[in-house]
């Protein structure tokens, strides 16, 4: 197979992704944009050869849509917290079956419970919030943003007070996308966490995120005390795009790919349009090709994403105002 017959299966492959995962967000003006990037001659000479390689990273590039995501946050619900809520009120009820004792102990303790997103109310953590209620049809009521977890009081000397608002919630369940290293999850939540249960020991605080790396989950379970971490999935090594074991690159990928090539390709690019060096592959190397319906998040790597410099993003990054 020549690199003519393999850069057009490659078009193919990513016209299909569009028009069935994507939610036709790429098109072939779109593509030829974000190709037109890729010119930096001191890189190399041979242009074709460029973006060839970027048509292929862009072949491997995961995107999860809106109903992809919707299902996911049934499945967040239904796992961790009715379930865990009805296994608890069956064995405080010596295993009973009777349905309407379970349902109502199982309202009540629904009320008790309050849904937070990881995170400020304009970023992608507590944007997720809305579909959640949506998907599990609950109450308005039952979601709260970080702050109003306390009462906040100054005394005579100046002194601010922290109290709990509402001492009769007993579960925290807190809601995130993607972390890929945990060290924004441990920054915005350590704090409170350790503020609740100074005060209500009892309090069950619950981290669940739709996507984590294992480091991730290791990092926040190590410094933040949540009684339960969790994802739905787990971002092993594999999806590390250049690790030894990346998916990206199979034993079996068309010999024209050159993976070391490619890697040093992406960091030429993004050390241009990173803040930083170190975020040349994406937040901290994080080096992930994952893009969601609301937001592509910083761990992926910064050529899909980026609009510094006046690169062309293919998957636009919304990034936070501070």
């Amino acid at each position: 197979m020549n690199e003519l017959n393999f850069e057009d299966s490659l078009t193919v492959k990513i016209k299909k992704l569009s028009e069935n995962i994507w939610e036709n967000k790429v098109d072939n003006v779109d593509i030829d944009k974000w190709l037109d990037n890729f010119t930096i001659t001191n890189f190399d000479t041979d242009i074709d050869k460029q973006r060839l390689h970027a048509l292929y990273l862009l072949s491997c590039f995961m995107y999860f849509g809106n109903r992809e995501i919707r299902e996911m946050l049934k499945s967040v619900f239904r796992d961790k917290v009715k379930h865990p809520l009805i296994k608890s009120i069956r064995k405080s009820n010596s295993n009973s079956n009777n349905f309407q004792l379970i349902n109502s102990q199982y309202l009540d303790s629904l009320r008790k419970v309050r849904f937070i997103g990881v995170g400020n109310p304009a970023e992608s953590g507590t944007h997720l919030l809305y579909y959640f209620r949506q998907e599990n049809n609950l109450s308005s009521k039952l979601f709260i943003n970080q702050s109003e977890i306390f009462n906040f009081t100054n005394n005579e000397n100046g002194v601010v007070g922290v109290t709990i608002q509402d001492m009769s919630i007993n579960r925290y369940v807190f809601l995130d996308d993607l972390s890929g290293t945990g060290t924004q999850v441990i920054k915005r939540t350590a704090e409170t966490i350790r503020t609740i249960k100074a005060q209500n020991s009892e309090a069950v605080i619950q981290y669940v995120a739709l996507f984590a790396t294992k480091e991730a989950i290791n990092k926040i379970k190590e410094k933040v005390d949540f009684n339960d971490v969790a994802c739905i999935f787990e971002l092993n090594d594999t999806f590390k795009c250049f690790s030894t074991d990346s998916r990206c690159f199979p034993t079996t990928v068309n010999p024209s790919i050159d993976k070391s090539y490619l890697e040093k390709m992406s960091r030429t690019y993004g050390k241009k349009i990173s803040r930083n060096d170190v975020d040349a592959l994406g937040y901290n190397d994080s080096q992930l090709l994952l893009g969601f319906t609301h937001n592509t998040p910083n761990n992926t790597l910064p050529i899909f994403w980026s609009v510094r410099k006046q690169w062309q993003p293919i998957f636009k990054r919304y990034s936070k105002l501070s």
